[in-house]
């Protein structure tokens, strides 16, 4: 008898694994959807990508004229000067 139950609970627990392995999506899958923008503090590579006009994509160590940045850009406070500037610069055609 104790067989049996032994048996069952194996069996049991063998298909517990199974349903959950179906139910779990597979990682390629999942596509990561591309926001409009960025908010301000996530690493950029362009001003375009920053949300609201008064964010700029901004480069602390700007080497080698835009080429090289070792540190990263990412979204920060700009002047109103410049959201003039990303106005035009930005216009979607």
């Amino acid at each position: 008898m104790k067989c049996a139950v032994l048996f069952l609970s194996v069996i049991a627990l063998v298909h517990i694994f199974v349903v959950e392995a179906e139910e779990e999506p597979d990682s390629d899958a999942l596509v990561p959807q591309e926001r409009a923008c960025l908010a301000r503090g996530e690493t950029c590579k362009d001003d375009c990508e920053c949300c609201d006009c008064d964010n700029q994509c901004y480069c602390p160590f700007d080497w080698f004229g835009g080429k090289w940045h070792p540190v990263g850009c990412s979204c920060a406070h700009a002047n109103q000067y410049f959201c003039d500037h990303k106005k035009e610069k930005c216009k979607k055609a």
